[in-house]
């Protein structure tokens, strides 16, 4: 006859293993040209067998850390893309960031007059291109200075005992990289000083006085 039957059970493990992801974080997007761009890999560990670091479509590395890549011209841009290969064979991921330069800083100004009689007020107009993109500092060669955009109207006095006056008006216009300069020269003349001595101021009559 037949006995009870044995209870027979069967245990499987199964380990689902993640996915590949990639993560960076980065301090600025907008850096000086020829300056590594500050990039840190934060793709977690354990999941990611390798990387590929891609500058646009171009292969730049395959290290863990960002490689020491820049963008060598100034006002251009190009797009950063890290991708994680999974360590088990499963899906990949890939994360990108656009990353800029600075436009390089090209000063200039435009006075209202350069060359006339004093006191001489010259108003100074700003004209350097992407004005909004930099930061200033005007020094007018009289002692006065400014770091604003625009600075308005300044005055130059005169020295009537030297003739004419020279001042050499500098704006300084920088983008945290790099600083260039413009440099116009103002002349401003004295107005006219009639003087004379006489050779004595007292003398008997008649008398030639020179």
């Amino acid at each position: 006859c037949m006995g009870p039957q044995a209870d027979t059970s069967n245990t499987v493990t199964l380990t689902v293993r993640p996915d590949a992801k990639a993560s960076f974080s980065y301090t600025s997007d907008t850096v000086c040209a020829n300056h590594v761009l500050p990039i840190t890999n934060q793709s977690p560990a354990g999941v990611n067998g390798s990387y590929q670091w891609y500058a646009g479509n171009t292969l730049i590395g395959t290290t863990t850390t960002f490689p020491n890549y820049s963008i060598a011209l100034p006002q251009d841009s190009i797009n950063i893309q890290l991708k994680a290969i999974s360590l088990y064979g499963c899906k990949n991921d890939s994360t990108n960031q656009e990353f800029y330069t600075y436009p390089d800083p090209n000063p200039s100004f435009t006075a209202s007059d350069t060359n006339d009689c004093g006191p001489l007020t010259v108003s100074f107009n700003n004209t350097t291109p992407l004005i909004g993109a930099f930061g200033y500092h005007w020094d007018f060669g009289n002692g006065q200075t400014s770091n604003l955009v625009q600075p308005g109207s300044i005055t130059f006095a005169t020295n009537p005992l030297s003739g004419d006056t020279g001042y050499i008006v500098e704006l300084a216009a920088f983008n945290g990289c790099d600083t260039n300069y413009y440099q116009l020269h103002i002349t401003v003349h004295a107005k006219p000083n009639a003087i004379f001595t006489p050779n004595t101021t007292v003398a008997w009559s008649p008398t030639v006085l020179t």
